[in-house]
């Protein structure tokens, strides 16, 4: 599973799981796209090149719009079975910072689905 191009770095802030409103950290988000696609969260940008804080698979993933530049990222716990089904909330500074990270997500995702869904056809 190659997932290998950085399409968008930059600092936001989420929340810790089980919270969707509270407890905000601020860390370093890295949206990797290849055959998968996979945004990374790290506590600085310098830890960057080594391994993730974390990670959301954007593969079955879907994202809606919040209040406050706010978005959350829903996983779907049918397509890794060691997960569970998962929202994730993510907030930036502002609404350009927002529309940015909101569109290269979306456009992520929409990507792996015309290519699912390319796949199914051939």
């Amino acid at each position: 599973m190659a997932v290998d191009v950085v399409s968008k770095s930059g600092y936001m802030h989420k929340t810790p799981k089980g919270k969707l409103d509270s407890g905000w950290k601020k860390r370093w988000f890295v949206l990797k796209e290849g055959e998968t696609a996979m945004l990374s969260y790290y506590k600085k940008e310098s830890e960057a090149s080594g391994s993730a804080s974390g990670f959301i698979m954007l593969e079955e993933a879907a994202l809606s719009r919040q209040p406050k530049h706010t978005l959350h990222i829903i996983t779907s716990a049918d397509f890794d079975q060691d997960h569970e089904s998962r929202t994730y909330a993510i907030r930036c500074d502002g609404e350009r910072e927002f529309e940015e990270w909101f569109q290269a997500i979306d456009s992520a995702i929409t990507r792996l689905m015309a290519d699912k869904a390319g796949r199914a056809l051939s």
